[in-house]
């Protein structure tokens, strides 16, 4: 099930990015949002100076699971990163001790501890729409297994403490609010809406957004590699060809949204490898939530649109 639902997103990609057939829609809104945040340690180069963007601790309920160290401990090389940026801002519109914060720190603590009751206890009764397919049910998420393909979207979804107020989905209740998380998508098209010229998803399926503080970009798929770029909180461009690659190598083991690499290639043509952690692309799976009945749901999980 993991690859029928995760892999979903990159096939209609690879098929609309060589015919160029399918088209999205997408907010054409130019609104530069305020702060961003750090993530984790895993693959990631330690930085001396400030931040390249502003924290938001008081949305912040549940700080990131701390993840072992990966990368060299020495400063990095300024050559690493010596090359033209496209930085991202991505905010976080919870507020601390608000009731919709409140659910997220419960949520994302019952994803940490695989907790999968909690999980079945939000989720609509007549299943859960994911994508362009049809609802699904906890067994398909197959939630008893703590390494199932649905914990890693749900842990990808919300590791980023990136929500937002998500006014393309009207509530169901009058007066009530949905929420979009993570609000990546949203943060992409309002900062770098598509060329006119730009067919079906092209555009979107082109680019990777690497989210994190000096993430490293290795020149093979493994922690043992050279780093050979340091990225934070930008875009760079999918390396399609060699993702194809990938999908030819292990058409019946790809890697999910958290193991495993995405290839990339940087603004001075270099080519490398994101672990996937930290790539996401504008058609990534994202979670809307709304409380119905006097309980918070997932409501649907986007993904392809």
């Amino acid at each position: 099930m993991k690859q029928v639902y995760w892999w979903m997103v990159g096939i209609v990609g690879i098929a609309a990015f060589v015919g160029g057939a399918i088209a999205v829609m997408q907010p054409r809104t130019a609104v530069s949002p305020k702060g961003s945040e750090p993530l984790a340690n895993e693959e990631i180069s330690q930085q001396t100076g400030e931040d390249l963007f502003t924290q938001i601790p008081e949305s912040r309920e549940t700080p990131p699971p701390k993840e072992p160290e990966t990368s060299d401990p020495e400063a990095p090389d300024p050559k690493l990163t010596n090359f033209a940026h496209q930085r991202l801002e991505v905010i976080d519109q919870v507020k601390a001790g608000s009731e919709f914060g409140r659910f997220r720190n419960q949520l994302q603590q019952a994803i940490k501890n695989r907790d999968a009751d909690f999980i079945q206890s939000i989720l609509p009764p007549d299943g859960l729409p994911y994508g362009f397919g049809l609802p699904m049910t906890a067994a398909d998420m197959d939630l008893t297994d703590a390494n199932g393909w649905f914990w890693e979207i749900l842990e990808k979804m919300t590791a980023r403490n990136s929500c937002e107020l998500n006014a393309d989905y009207p509530p169901t209740t009058p007066g009530g609010e949905v929420w979009v998380c993570p609000n990546v998508t949203k943060a992409f098209y309002r900062q770098y809406p598509p060329p006119q010229d730009a067919e079906g998803i092209e555009y979107e399926f082109s680019t990777v957004i690497v989210l994190g503080q000096g993430v490293n970009v290795r020149a093979a798929p493994n922690l043992e590699a050279p780093v050979v770029g340091i990225l934070s909180n930008e875009l760079v461009k999918l390396n399609s060809s060699e993702r194809e690659k990938q999908y030819e190598q292990n058409p019946e083991n790809t890697p999910g949204p958290i193991q495993g690499w995405t290839p990339v290639i940087l603004p001075n043509q270099v080519q490398g490898f994101v672990f996937n952690r930290y790539a996401y692309q504008p058609l990534d799976p994202r979670a809307l939530f709304e409380k119905i009945n006097g309980q918070w749901q997932m409501i649907r999980v986007l993904a392809g649109d």
